[in-house]
């Protein structure tokens, strides 16, 4: 959840949303069907003109027409269609694609981007987990995590690495650094080498982006002929 630091408004109470809070909206528009959601019509329009992306009106012009269920909502969530949530008068906004974990003191942890987790032989991966696992090897300065399909079904995790100044990585020996540092089915099956990271104008990374390049560049140990069994790698 994010605080905007106060309410806003306009003629007719729709939306006038400074500049920071229509950034958010634009942040990788188009991977969403609604930028946002936000109660009432007034609202919605608002956003959607500082933006011009589309934002989901819930509940009509005054917030009491009939909207989605909250299981529908839910759906729409889990499937990436829906980036934030506004409520009220834009005191609280609501980030609903992120996974959170919760301890038993009742203390929340971050998970990863719902989008950005991966799924492989029937086990769900933090691509957040794997990415500082990586950038705890000496040569690397940035990584990015994505899963890519894999012939079995499900995905494969493929990581993007940035070289810190001076150094070369090799990505048998970075592999070979992960093994026992994380579960077997978390190691990269493949490791490409960039200069950068693409980012958006508020330097997130564009993992959308990576995976529409998908791993045709990257180095594949399967290919190379190595095997990580649970206990090693061969």
């Amino acid at each position: 959840m994010r605080g905007t630091g106060g309410g806003f408004g306009s003629l007719l109470g729709t939306t006038t949303p400074p500049a920071a809070v229509t950034t958010l909206l634009q942040e990788d528009a188009s991977s969403y069907t609604w930028v946002a959601a936000a109660a009432g019509s007034n609202a919605a329009a608002g956003y959607q003109l500082a933006a011009g992306a589309p934002v989901m009106a819930v509940g009509g012009f005054n917030g009491t027409d009939p909207a989605p269920t909250l299981a529908r909502f839910q759906q729409f969530v889990a499937e990436g269609r829906v980036h934030w949530f506004v409520g009220g008068a834009g005191d609280a906004w609501f980030h609903t694609g992120d996974a959170l974990r919760q301890e038993p003191s009742g203390e929340y942890f971050y998970v990863d981007r719902v989008k950005d987790s991966i799924r492989r032989r029937g086990e769900n991966i933090s691509s957040y987990e794997v990415e500082v696992e990586v950038q705890a090897y000496p040569g690397v300065d940035e990584a990015a995590a994505i899963a890519v399909p894999s012939e079995l079904g499900e995905d494969d995790v493929m990581v993007v690495v940035v070289p810190r100044a001076g150094a070369e990585i090799d990505p048998a020996e970075l592999l070979a650094f992960l093994v026992d540092r994380m579960p077997h089915y978390m190691v990269p099956r493949y490791v490409r080498v960039v200069d950068a990271l693409p980012r958006t104008p508020t330097m997130k990374v564009q993992k959308a982006r990576l995976r529409a390049e998908g791993p045709a560049a990257a180095w594949d140990r399967e290919a190379a002929g190595i095997r990580v069994r649970r206990e090693a790698v061969r």
